[in-house]
């Protein structure tokens, strides 16, 4: 099994800070390590107050060098318009890690085409947003195929938990 950092991404400025800190403990419950990724290097404030440093701009990202990648996003979703996160996601699904959408970070895997015809766990307020990328909007708290996971904020234990399990089925053999 791979030891390489699984990627949470972050919008900068506005992040959801609940989700983002019940994503990394839930993570490190589990013995992986996350790495906290944004537009840009260093320090940026999200909801309620909280703030997060980020370890690597989403352009610094390397497919090969990360084990999974976990999207987050605000009701904006301005990761949905980045190029360097679309080209990261598609070349980290062809290579066969999971990808990960949570909350409104779902949109971001829509804009990078890995959406069209998957049951997708969403926000009610992204039903419309997922629609037009092609996905298919259910009112579950988790969903997804073929090593994409989606889900809603307050479900991102069941998230992790999916992904530890997607690791373990596709690790390589000894």
């Amino acid at each position: 099994m791979k030891d390489d950092p699984i990627a949470v991404i972050i919008p900068g400025e506005g992040f959801p800070g609940g989700p983002l800190l019940d994503l990394v403990t839930a993570l490190e419950a589990h013995g992986l390590t996350p790495l906290v990724a944004a537009p840009g290097r260093g320090r940026w404030e999200g909801t309620a107050g909280s703030h997060v440093t980020a370890q690597a701009a989403i352009h610094e990202l390397e497919p090969a060098q990360l084990d999974a990648a976990i999207v987050l996003d605000g009701p904006g979703e301005a990761l949905s318009r980045s190029r360097a996160l679309a080209d990261l996601l598609r070349a980290l699904h062809a290579s066969g890690r999971v990808v990960c959408g949570v909350g409104h970070g779902v949109a971001a895997l829509g804009a990078a085409g890995l959406l069209r015809d998957l049951e997708v766990a969403a926000e009610s307020d992204a039903t419309g947003r997922l629609l037009s990328f092609g996905a298919v909007p259910m009112r579950e708290p988790i969903a997804g195929a073929g090593g994409i996971l989606t889900a809603v904020e307050g479900a991102v234990s069941e998230l992790v938990a999916q992904v530890v399990d997607f690791r373990h089925v596709s690790a390589p053999a000894p």
